[in-house]
């Protein structure tokens, strides 16, 4: 992806809104963010320990877990974001992340944040907070459901 595409692309990102049109272009010159994969490349696997997550550009992507790789949990497309946890929280990657089809992904991890400028940190965090908040009502809707759905 050129350089244009992708700023236009995150321009589009939810995550990226509050970013100025300087701090996007930071990101996008960044050297090594940007990976691809190839259909069933694993992206982040089960167990492994990183502090970085991933923002689909191109593609999907499937999320599995070891104990039954088969079973796709959640299939994401361009714009999700995955692999948070481990960059707020030093721990395991506890799913897989694997193409479904060829995947252009920006990875940042916590070293590059740790390089940001405060303000662009501070937009980053905040962003961060949002995202887990709303995959927390996500989460709670779905509990709900599941004990709805068992109460009838």
């Amino acid at each position: 992806m050129e350089g244009k595409l992708i700023f236009s692309f995150i321009s589009s990102i939810p995550f990226f809104r509050e970013f100025t049109h300087a701090e996007k272009d930071v990101l996008v010159n960044m050297d090594g963010i940007f990976l691809k994969f190839q259909p069933s490349q694993l992206i982040i696997r089960e167990g492994d320990q990183d502090e970085s997550l991933f923002i689909l550009l191109r593609g999907s992507v499937n999320i599995t877990k070891m104990s039954q790789p088969h079973v796709v949990l959640a299939s994401l497309k361009a714009g999700a974001m995955f692999g948070e946890i481990t960059l707020i929280s030093p721990r395991a990657r506890t799913t897989n992340a694997v193409a479904a089809t060829e995947v252009i992904v920006m990875q940042i991890n916590k070293e590059m944040i740790e390089k940001f400028d405060p303000v662009l940190q501070k937009k980053f965090q905040n962003q961060m907070i949002q995202l887990l908040v709303q995959r927390l009502d996500q989460a709670n809707a779905r509990i709900t459901q599941l004990l709805q759905s068992a109460e009838t």
